[in-house]
């Protein structure tokens, strides 16, 4: 079991799509995502995204599966829109093996402001509000999620998602420092759950094509018990490369964890016309326990 108020992201596994009909604004087809800008109030707007998602169950390890990059969205409605606290009101994560949505008094985006939190039976789910005034990000945003699928399983995740930068838009020349938000959720060696949050730094040589990414967590809460990780064993540094002709990049990440160390993928993409964002996922896991991270982030220049 966990927490109601745990701090952990949007969610899903296809045995929840039964359960979870809680979407709102169902009559109202949604409107292809290009900017935070040209959201309309009660407008429901559809992103495409980048998925992660891991299972944790009574074993001796947590499965990572495969990134998907081509068929996962995010959808949402905002409220508010011209006055200081725009919200979400509805929110639904579709990835593969993932299907599920909140709406209405479940969203809350002033508690925990800049992130909008959700929840139900069997779900707990975050989103950075993108239009929140610390933020104003305009072109993508991130969320991470965490479902129990049964006494025994449970489904962690994040996604990516926001209008994509055309290959041709991607800078070859000069570079750019991108400063943002990340988050997700841990598993510690034992199998307890954590969510986290806290800060991204990405500096990217566009002549050279090399990032060097920085994530590092600032707060975490427990979901199911345990004791608290050092913020330390969830840092995040690595240096990555991209391909020429490409608006997407991934590359090895590694974390500290608490044990024998993490190591797994980082997927990410440049958003905007002009490669004014950046975003992505990363999950890290080991083969000697059951410990394992799955996060995502976002932020701009």
């Amino acid at each position: 079991m966990y927490s109601q108020n745990a701090l952990v992201f949007l969610i899903a596994a296809a045995l929840l799509a039964a359960c979870n009909g809680s979407g709102g604004n169902s009559a109202v087809m949604p409107v292809p995502f290009t900017s935070f800008s040209a959201v309309q109030n009660g407008q429901p707007v559809q992103a495409n995204g980048i998925s992660q998602t891991a299972n944790v169950a009574s074993t001796t390890s947590t499965t990572l599966n495969l990134v998907d990059t081509a068929n996962s969205s995010a959808q949402f409605t905002y409220t508010g829109i011209g006055t200081l606290v725009p919200a979400m009101t509805a929110l639904a994560f579709n990835a593969p093996g993932t299907n599920v949505s909140w709406s209405g008094a479940t969203v809350d985006c002033t508690t925990l402001a800049p992130l909008c939190t959700a929840s139900n039976s069997s779900s707990t789910g975050v989103v950075v509000n993108a239009l929140n005034s610390s933020l104003a990000w305009n072109y993508q945003s991130f969320g991470y999620w965490l479902v129990t699928t049964s006494i025994s399983s449970t489904v962690v995740g994040a996604m990516s998602f926001g209008s994509r930068t055309p290959v041709a838009g991607v800078p070859i020349a000069g570079s750019g420092a991108y400063t943002g938000r990340s988050g997700g959720a841990y598993v510690d060696p034992n199998g307890n759950l954590f969510t986290f949050s806290g800060t991204m730094n990405s500096t990217v040589d566009f002549v050279g094509r090399t990032i060097l990414f920085s994530s590092s967590a600032t707060q975490v809460t427990a979901v199911s018990g345990g004791t608290l990780p050092p913020s330390s064993a969830l840092t995040i540094n690595t240096s990555l490369s991209y391909a020429k002709g490409t608006n997407q990049f991934s590359g090895p990440v590694t974390a500290p964890g608490q044990g024998a160390g993490l190591s797994g993928t980082l997927n990410g993409s440049f958003y905007g016309p002009t490669a004014q964002e950046i975003g992505g996922t990363f999950s890290l896991n080991t083969t000697t326990s059951r410990e394992a991270m799955v996060g995502g982030f976002g932020g701009k220049r």
